[in-house]
């Protein structure tokens, strides 16, 4: 009876020892990354992503692998009923074998690579069980669950993007797609720094037929490639010629004629690009806009329900329209808009990005389907002060900040477009949408529900948030809906007196001869009091002062406030914090400076 159940336990050992082993060796195919690295990455990723550090944990990893399955051989023999091993070899000789192998190995590590590269045991017996669990879970549920395509509908004949001159279907693009995948460099996180919006979803479509995770620029791009941290992204493609990667870092040059020249060649795959639900699609950022950008990885589940959502509030299905945008495809809204949507078959998207008036009116006079301007609220205003609001637009889709609804009505007076608004974040992707013009509660998607408490905080709960995610806005149910009542974040209090950052910028942007300008916490740059950065030509600093004091209490006035030449916005018209607070500091210095020197001038 003992000899049986020691023989069942030896099975059960042997198997455990050789599934793990199994994991670790195939960690080691090309395109994926080796286990060890991910331990190490988690653990320390600075020195994780040295060149040596890399090729070291390459070979641990296959050393692991080896011993693994070693010990399975051992502990099998055992199952068996082999004779020619002791009892108590079969059983020790393994442990003995691995402990010998992880303890020694951490003195290695400690000697090449530092003190710094090597945690206290159990921390990287948690970081090797958390990255182990999430390669079996990963591994056993596309074992049972079946790919889908990333097409909704496989009509190859549908038109996808559509340029000046010419447009391409689904299937060319997707044939151009698989192609490409033969030939992205070696890495298992492809970070997709593409202008072009052909280009871009030409890139993202291969690195999915190759299984690779999409990783999206961060804010700090040229940084984060300088660097090389990698616990970002492990190769790039890209169609810019001003990026300077690490050396390290493999890096495939892409562009427009290459992506012509892919397009022209007759298909030669009946293969379709598909994923799994529980991969990791992509990996976005946040824009900083509040803090340091954020990474949020993204399951190709995830973005489907997002996008779902999104078209059905918007009903683009129904309308199927030919999407143009002045936003960038690589922010968690231009993708869901523009990427998700035209991979659902809710819409085409034109191949031109919207930057100034003139590209407007070029999409706006297209004979084509129906048209929508996906855009921002600082991208309108842009238009609106150029008088280019061209007729031939059936609708505009704002976000990433608050729309002003007067700015709202005049702009569907103006342009004859309804102007519909989302709430989304990063974090969640689209959450509700409402029309301005016609309501100011906003409709939430249907697979979320609102929780809210008494003061306002409130959560959402749904699978693609992850079950449930704290919202940073302050919400007030409302009817079938809810208002904004404000951002955590953007709430001050002021000699207990209460306002919110964003409604003290509205004011100062509607100063006369302030072309641009925000509010921001006074503790940012060393203050006490309130702060704005503001750019006004031929305004000084008193005179706008002045201005605000007759529209807000002298409790919120800003203390510094600080003149420059145009406020550091990213491509979507969004002010990153540090970016913004790195400004204004700039310019005091500056400031500082030329009063010394004056001072020192006089005083000689």
């Amino acid at each position: 009876m003992i000899q049986a159940v020691l023989s069942a336990v030896a099975v059960v050992g042997a198997v455990g020892l050789l599934f793990v082993g199994w994991l670790f060796a195939r960690s080691l195919r090309p395109g994926t990354t080796p286990l060890v690295f991910r331990f190490a990455e988690a653990e320390d990723p600075a020195t994780a992503h040295q060149p040596l550090a890399q090729r070291y944990l390459r070979w641990l990893t296959a050393l692991w692998a080896v011993t693994l399955l070693a010990c399975a051989v051992l502990v099998a023999s055992r199952a068996a009923g082999a004779s020619v091993l002791v009892e108590w070899v079969v059983f020790v000789a393994p442990l003995a074998l691995a402990g010998s192998l992880f303890f020694g190995e951490r003195l290695v590590r400690r000697q090449v690579f530092g003190l710094q590269s090597v945690g206290p045991v159990a921390r990287q017996w948690r970081i090797a069980s958390r990255v182990l669990k999430e390669e079996a879970t990963t591994l056993l549920q596309s074992a049972f669950t079946k790919p889908e395509s990333v097409f909704l509908f496989l009509d190859e004949r549908r038109r996808l993007i559509v340029w000046r001159d010419t447009d391409c279907s689904v299937g060319e693009l997707q044939a151009a797609a698989i192609e490409l995948s033969d030939s992205l460099p070696r890495g298992r996180r492809v970070l997709v720094a593409c202008e072009d919006r052909a280009v871009f979803l030409w890139v993202v479509l291969a690195a999915w037929a190759a299984r690779r995770t999409v990783v999206m620029p961060p804010p700090d791009l040229k940084h984060a490639l300088a660097a090389a941290e990698g616990a970002c992204f492990d190769c790039v493609v890209t169609d810019r010629s001003d990026l300077s990667p690490n050396a390290d870092l493999p890096i495939l040059q892409v562009g427009c004629p290459a992506l012509r020249r892919a397009l022209g060649v007759r298909p030669a795959t009946k293969r379709r690009i598909s994923l799994r639900d529980s991969q990791v699609a992509v990996v976005f950022f946040t824009s900083g806009s509040t803090g340091q950008p954020m990474a949020q990885a993204k399951t190709w589940r995830q973005l489907v329900d997002a996008a779902d959502a999104m078209g059905h509030l918007l009903q683009m299905r129904d309308a199927r329209p030919l999407l143009g945008a002045t936003v960038v495809h690589s922010h968690m809204f231009g993708f869901e808009m523009l990427i998700m949507q035209s991979l659902r078959g809710s819409a085409s998207i034109y191949g031109h990005r919207i930057v100034y008036p003139s590209d407007l009116a070029s999409f706006a006079e297209l004979s084509a389907q129906e048209k929508w301007l996906v855009t921002t609220p600082y991208h309108l205003g842009v238009f609106m002060d150029a008088g280019c609001l061209p007729p031939g637009l059936r609708r505009i889709v704002s976000a990433t900040m608050p729309l002003d609804p007067e700015v709202a009505a005049a702009v569907e007076e103006g342009a004859g477009a309804e102007v519909h608004e989302i709430y989304g974040s990063t974090e969640a992707g689209c959450i509700a949408t409402r029309r301005p013009t016609l309501s100011l509660v906003w409709r939430l998607a249907l697979d979320l529900q609102l929780a809210v408490d008494d003061d306002g905080s409130a959560r959402l709960h749904g699978a693609r948030v992850g079950g449930a995610l704290q919202l940073r806005d302050r919400i007030a149910l409302a009817g079938d809906g809810f208002e904004l009542r404000g951002r955590d974040t953007d709430l001050v209090k002021v000699a207990g007196k209460r306002t919110s950052l964003q409604a003290l910028t509205a004011v100062l942007r509607e100063i006369d001869g302030v072309q641009d300008g925000a509010f921001i916490d006074g503790a940012a740059l060393g203050q006490k009091r309130l702060a704005a950065v503001v750019v006004a030509p031929g305004l000084s600093s008193e005179k706008i002062r002045e201005r605000l004091a007759s529209r807000i209490d002298a409790a919120f006035l800003p203390r510094p406030l600080v003149l420059v030449d145009e406020l550091p916005r990213d491509p979507n018209g969004k002010l990153r914090l540090d970016a913004l607070v790195g400004s204004a500091l700039s310019v005091e210095r500056n400031q500082n400076q030329s009063v010394a020197e004056g001072a020192r001038s006089n005083a000689g």
